[in-house]
C-alpha cells in the first residue's frame, strides 16, 4: 500500500489542510521545529489503526482551530487499485473504505487491505520517530526481543525466556532433591495417616463384637421389611378391591347388557350424520324452491307492468340517424348564418372591385372579361416602350435643363444694377426742370425758365444714357441647345405616337382609353380576384344548399317519428327535437332491456326450480338407497336403529375404558382375570374385613420395625464412638488421595521437563534457521552504514542483549556503542524486519521522523544511499527539520513534497 494524498479536517494543528503529489519510492517532506511533522505521522497512524480512546492518557489531537477530528487517505494497493480511507472520530462504525465501484465500512475489511498489521506493528515497524527509536534501544531484555523480533519470531508480546523460567519454576516447585517441594510436602501427609491408621488398628476387637452384633439386627430388620412389604403389597391390593368394585361391577353390568343386545353388523358409525345431511340438504332445497318460486311471482308481476313503445323502436333506424346527426345539424343551425354573412361579405366585396375597376362593370363582363397571355406580354411591351420614351423625353430633357445651367453659369457677370438714387436723378432734374420752366412762365423770369430748361435737357440726357446701360446685349445663337431641343421635341411627338397605338388598343378591347398599362395590368389581376370572390361564393351557395338538404332531411325524419311519441310536438328548435327524441328511445330501449332482462331472470328462475326439483327427487332416492343399505324401512326405523347401535357403541367404549383403567391399575392378561374373579368370589364387606386385619398387622410391624431401628441406631453410635476422628476407611480414603496427587505431580512435572525439552530444541532451531534472515539483512545494512566498520550482529536466544562485531572480532554490547551507532543499529534492524515482514503480508508506506539527526555526515550519506535502495520496493516518507537533509535527499531524486 502506498499513500498519494492525506486529507486533514481537523488533528492538531491542522484544520482543513491537504498533502498532495506522494508518490512511490523516497518522498521528502520538510518542515521547521513545530510544523506539525510528528501530528503528520501520528494522523497516518490513526487513520490506518485507529483514534486513542479518550480514557486513554496520551496526546488526543484535538483540533486546535476546532472543527471535526478526523480526515483520510488516498492509498493505492500493491495490486494497482486505488483506495479512499476515511475515518472521523464521531462515527462509531469505523473507517470507510472507498474504491472506484465499491464502499465498505468496518475495521476487519480495513484489516484485511492492511495485510492484518496491527497497530504496534505499523507504530514499531513503519512510522516511528526519533524518541520512539530512542526508546527502543534504551530497553533491555525482554523489550528488546518483543519489540524488535516479536514480529519475526511470531511470539508477539510473549517472552521465550520468561516462559522457560515459569516451567523450570513449576518444576521445582513439584521437586526437587533437596529443599521444600510439593511432592515432599505430600509424602510427609502419607506418613502421618498410615500412623493414624496403625492407632486405629488396636481397637479393633471391640470393633469388630459390634459390627457383628449390628450386622445381625440388620439381617432381622431386613426381614421385618420384606414382611412388612408383603403386608403393604395385601393392603394395597385389598384397598384397589375396595376402589376398583365399583368399576368392576359397572363392567359387568355392561357386558351383561351387551351380550343381551343383538348384533348389529354393516352399520355405518356416522350413519345419523348420514341421514341428517341428507334431510337438511332436503330440506334446504325446498327452502330455495320456495325463496325461487316467491321471486319468480314477483318477477312476473314486474313483467307485466312494463309496457315498451315497440312503434318507436321500429324506428330505430331514424333515431340513431338523428343521434348521429345531432352534432352535425348543431353546426349547420350555428354556421348557417355565419355562412350566410360571409356570403353577403363576399358579394359586397364583389361590388366595391367592379367600382374600383371603373363605371359599368358588371359581373357578366368580369365573367367575360379575360386578358390572353399574349395581350398581358403586347400591354408588357407598351410598358416597356412608353417607359422607354419617357425616360428618353425625361433624358432629353433634363439634358436641354443641364446645357442651359452650364450657359447661365459661364455667362459674364451682368453689370451691377443702378441704385435707385442713379435711376430716379435724370428724373427728379426733368422734374425739377418743368418745375422751374413752370415758375419762370409765371414770373415771366428768364433766368428760371432757363434753368429749367437746362435742367430738362440735362435730365432726358442722363435718362438715355440710363437706358442705353440697362439695355442688354444680343446673344449668338447656341447650336447644341438648338438640337438638344429638337431631340426632346422627337422624343415626346414618338411617345405621342405609341400614346394613340395605346389608346387604339385600349378601345378595341371595351377598355378606358386613357388607362396606363400597369392600370390596364392590375385590371386584369382585380378581374381575377373577383372571378375568385365569385368562385368562393359559388362555394358557398353550395354549401348553403347541403345545409338546406341536411336540416330538410333531419326535419323530415323528425316528422316520421314524432307520431309514435306521447306529449310531443315538433319544435322548430330541430336539436330539442332530436334530443327530446332520442331520450324518449333512450328510455323505451332501456325499457326494454329491461323487459328483456326480466324474461331472460324468469326463464332462469324457472330453470333453477326444475334443477331444485330434481335435486329434491335425487336426495329422496339417496335417502331411499341409504335406508336400503342399512336394512330398514323408514326414517324413524333408522333413528331407533341407530339408538340401538350408539347404545351398544358407548358400552363397548365403556367397558374398554374401565377395563383399561384397571388394568393399569392391576396389571394384564393373568393380573387382571385374576383380580375379576377375586372381585367376584368376595363381597365387599369381606374385603373391608380383609383390609382391616391386614392393617392391623402392619402397624404391628412397624413398631417392631421402628424398636429394632433405634437399638441399631444405639449400637451404631457405641461403634462411632469407637472410630470417632479416627475411622480407618476416611484415613484410607485420605491416603489414597494423597497417593493421587504423587501420581498427578508426577505427570505435571514430567510434562514441564518435556516442555522444556521441545522449547530448547525450537529455540535452537529458530537461530539455525529463522533468526539469520533477518539478522543477515540488517548485517547488510549495517555494515554498509558503518563503512564496515561493524561485520556481523547476532542476539543469542538465551540472551538479553543484541551484540555487533567489529573488523577486529571484538564484540560490543548496546551499552558500549554509541547513541548514533545504537540507533543505526535498531533502524537496520527495522529494515531487516520490515523485509521480512513483507514476505508474507501487504507492503506499508515506511514513515520518519527526524531519525539521522545523530548520524555523522559520513554516516548519513551511507544510510540516505540504502534509504533510497529500500524505498525501490516500497513507499519511504521522510519528515525532516534540517534543511541539509531535505537538499540532499532532493538532489538524490527524492520526490519534495509540501503541505497545502
Amino acid at each position: 500500500m502506498e499513500i498519494r494524498e492525506v486529507q486533514i479536517d481537523g488533528f492538531g494543528v491542522f484544520s482543513a489542510r491537504k498533502l498532495k503529489g506522494l508518490s512511490s519510492g523516497l518522498n521528502i517532506i520538510y518542515g521547521p521545529n513545530e510544523f506539525g511533522k510528528t501530528t503528520l505521522l501520528e494522523f497516518i497512524r490513526c487513520v490506518l489503526f485507529g483514534f486513542p480512546g479518550k480514557n486513554q492518557r496520551v496526546n488526543q489531537y484535538t483540533p486546535v482551530n476546532g472543527g471535526r477530528l478526523g480526515g483520510g487517505l488516498q492509498c493505492v494497493l500493491a495490486s494497482g487499485q486505488l483506495i479512499s480511507i476515511d475515518r472521523q472520530l464521531d462515527k462509531k462504525d469505523g473507517p470507510v473504505i472507498r474504491t472506484d465501484s465499491t464502499e465498505n465500512q468496518g475495521e476487519s475489511y480495513l484489516n484485511s487491505l492492511l495485510g492484518y498489521a496491527t497497530k504496534e506493528v505499523f507504530k514499531n515497524l513503519y512510522a516511528f520517530t526519533i524518541d520512539e527509536l530512542h526508546d527502543i534501544q534504551s530497553l533491555r531484555g525482554e523489550e528488546i526481543k518483543n519489540r524488535i523480533y516479536g514480529v519475526g519470531m511470531g511470539l508477539g508480546d510473549v517472552s521465550l525466556g520468561k516462559i522457560e523460567q515459569e516451567i523450570d519454576k513449576s518444576c521445582l516447585e513439584i521437586f526437587k532433591p533437596r529443599g521444600q517441594c510439593r511432592m515432599r510436602g505430600i509424602l510427609g501427609e502419607i506418613n502421618e495417616i498410615e500412623k493414624e491408621i496403625m492407632q486405629v488398628q488396636k481397637n479393633l476387637g471391640k470393633y469388630n463384637e459390634l459390627n457383628n452384633t449390628l450386622s445381625q439386627m440388620n439381617d432381622e430388620k431386613n426381614k421385618k421389611i420384606k414382611e412388612i412389604d408383603k403386608f403393604n403389597l395385601t393392603k394395597k391390593l385389598l384397598e384397589t378391591q375396595q376402589e376398583l368394585f365399583p368399576v368392576v361391577v359397572e363392567v359387568l353390568i355392561a357386558e351383561e347388557e351387551v351380550s343381551q343386545m343383538k348384533t348389529i353388523s354393516n352399520f355405518p358409525e356416522d350413519g345419523m350424520h348420514i341421514l341428517t345431511s341428507i334431510q337438511v340438504d332436503r330440506k334446504n332445497l325446498f327452502k330455495q324452491i320456495k325463496e325461487e318460486e316467491q321471486v319468480y311471482e314477483e318477477l312476473k308481476i314486474k313483467l307485466c307492468s312494463i309496457v315498451v313503445n315497440d312503434d318507436l323502436l321500429a324506428c330505430e333506424g331514424d333515431v340513431l340517424f338523428l343521434q348521429q346527426s345531432l352534432n352535425e345539424i348543431q353546426s349547420v343551425i350555428k354556421d348557417e348564418l355565419k355562412v350566410k354573412s360571409e356570403r353577403r361579405n363576399i358579394s359586397a366585396q364583389i361590388i366595391i372591385d367592379l367600382n374600383a375597376i371603373g363605371q359599368g362593370w358588371t359581373e357578366e363582363q368580369i365573367n367575360g372579361f379575360e386578358l390572353s397571355e399574349l395581350e398581358k406580354k403586347e400591354i408588357q411591351e407598351y410598358y416597356s416602350k412608353l417607359s422607354e420614351l419617357r425616360q428618353n423625353e425625361n433624358s432629353a430633357k433634363d439634358k436641354l435643363n443641364l446645357h442651359q445651367e452650364q450657359k447661365r453659369t459661364n455667362k459674364p457677370e451682368p453689370k451691377p444694377p443702378l441704385s435707385s438714387l442713379k435711376r430716379v436723378f435724370p428724373y427728379a432734374l426733368i422734374g425739377v426742370g418743368v418745375l422751374g420752366l413752370a415758375v419762370g412762365g409765371i414770373l415771366v423770369d428768364y433766368v428760371f425758365l432757363g434753368a429749367g430748361l437746362v435742367m430738362v435737357g440735362l435730365g432726358a440726357l442722363f435718362r438715355n444714357k440710363l437706358l442705353i446701360e440697362m439695355q442688354p446685349k444680343e446673344e449668338p445663337e447656341d447650336s447644341l441647345e438648338v438640337s438638344l431641343l429638337k431631340l426632346m421635341e422627337d422624343a415626346s411627338k414618338k411617345r405621342e405616337e405609341i400614346f394613340k397605338e395605346w389608346s387604339s388598343w385600349l378601345v378595341e378591347r371595351g377598355l378606358d382609353r386613357h388607362l396606363s398599362p400597369l392600370a390596364t395590368e392590375k385590371i386584369g389581376d382585380k378581374v381575377c380576384a373577383i372571378k375568385v370572390r365569385m368562385v368562393q361564393r359559388e362555394s358557398i351557395d353550395e354549401r348553403l344548399d347541403e345545409m338546406s338538404k341536411t336540416i330538410g332531411e333531419v326535419s323530415s325524419r323528425i316528422s316520421k317519428v314524432a307520431p309514435f311519441l306521447k306529449n310531443f310536438t315538433v319544435d322548430s328548435n330541430i336539436p330539442t327535437s332530436i334530443q327530446v327524441i332520442y331520450r324518449h328511445f333512450d328510455e323505451t330501449r332501456v325499457t326494454r332491456e329491461k323487459k328483456e332482462n326480466l324474461e331472460a331472470q324468469l326463464r332462469g328462475i324457472n330453470e333453477k326450480i326444475n334443477t331444485l326439483k330434481r335435486k329434491v327427487e335425487e336426495k329422496n332416492s339417496e335417502m331411499s338407497e341409504f335406508l336400503r343399505s342399512v336394512d330398514v324401512v323408514d326414517e324413524d326405523s333408522f333413528i331407533e336403529k341407530n339408538k340401538t347401535f350408539e347404545r351398544q357403541n358407548y358400552l363397548d367404549k365403556t367397558i374398554a375404558e374401565k377395563k383399561e383403567y384397571i388394568q393399569l391399575r392391576v396389571g394384564l392378561g393373568d393380573s387382571y382375570y385374576k383380580f375379576i374373579e377375586s372381585v367376584k368370589s368376595s363381597s365387599q364387606e369381606e374385603n373391608h374385613q380383609k383390609l382391616d386385619s391386614a392393617s392391623k398387622r402392619l402397624s404391628e410391624l412397624n413398631i417392631e420395625k421402628d424398636q429394632l431401628l433405634q437399638t441399631i441406631g444405639e449400637t451404631k453410635t457405641q461403634v462411632d464412638y469407637l472410630v470417632n476422628n479416627e475411622d480407618m476407611s476416611k484415613q484410607q480414603t485420605e491416603l489414597e488421595i494423597r497417593r493421587q496427587k504423587i501420581r498427578e505431580c508426577g505427570k505435571e512435572w514430567a510434562v514441564g521437563k518435556i516442555a522444556l525439552h521441545m522449547l530448547d530444541l525450537a529455540r535452537k532451531k529458530y537461530e539455525k534457521e529463522r533468526q539469520p534472515e533477518v539478522i543477515k539483512a540488517a548485517e547488510g545494512i549495517f555494515g554498509y552504514v558503518t563503512q564496515r566498520s561493524y561485520s556481523r550482529i547476532f542476539k543469542p536466544m538465551d540472551s538479553d542483549d543484541i551484540f555487533i562485531v567489529d573488523k577486529n572480532e571484538q564484540v560490543k554490547g548496546l551499552l558500549e556503542m554509541s547513541r548514533g551507532t545504537r540507533e543505526q543499529l535498531y533502524l537496520s534492524l527495522r529494515f531487516g524486519l520490515i523485509e521480512e515482514f513483507e514476505k508474507r503480508s501487504e507492503p506499508l508506506p515506511l514513515v520518519m521522523d527526524d531519525i539521522f539527526v545523530n548520524f555523522d555526515e559520513s554516516r548519513n550519506s551511507q544510510m540516505l544511499d540504502k534509504v533510497l535502495q529500500f524505498s525501490k520496493k516500497r513507499q519511504v516518507i521522510v519528515l525532516t527539520c534540517h534543511k541539509g537533509i531535505f537538499d540532499a535527499y532532493s538532489s538524490l531524486g527524492a520526490n519534495p513534497v509540501t503541505i497545502l
